[in-house]
């Protein structure tokens, strides 16, 4: 029997999502500092939006990983002990267009986060309060798919 996170992996195989949203979980309030920038995140949820043409699992298993090299802001921030990615989506959706998608959630985080290939002001968002089992029903609802970590 297929599962909803099988289904999702086979179609990473078949290279039928390359966009993904990582939800992600802030415990505290703290200044990140990048090379190009400051930022401070306060407690709370977020979205991040990326793409990988080639190797999605790989790209999301570094994005699970917290010792890494810091290579893209996101590294900046899912490489701190106070954060966690709580929950990955893949959607069916270009990376700018999945932004404005999920953007319905929240505001916009940061200045050029994420962003620095397109012309988006930044591709976090600051989740308002959701409710979990709204949040869930909400990317299903959007044709996202649920991705489980194998």
């Amino acid at each position: 029997m297929w599962s909803a996170g099988r289904f999702a992996l086979f179609l990473v195989g078949l290279g039928m999502f390359t966009t993904y949203v990582l939800v992600i979980r802030k415990t505290g309030s703290t200044r990140i500092r990048m090379p190009t920038q400051e930022i401070f995140m306060e407690q709370g949820l977020y979205l991040y939006v990326g793409s990988a043409k080639r190797g999605l699992e790989q790209r999301l298993a570094r994005h699970m990983k917290k010792r890494k090299k810091c290579f893209w802001h996101i590294d900046y921030i899912t490489s701190r002990r106070d954060t966690s990615v709580m929950a990955i989506y893949l959607s069916p959706y270009p990376e700018c267009e999945t932004l404005t998608a999920v953007s319905q959630l929240g505001p916009l985080f940061g200045r050029k986060l994420g962003s620095s290939d397109c012309k988006c002001p930044s591709h976090f968002v600051k989740v308002d309060k959701v409710d979990a089992k709204i949040f869930k029903d909400w990317f299903t609802a959007k044709g996202f798919a649920e991705f489980f970590w194998p």
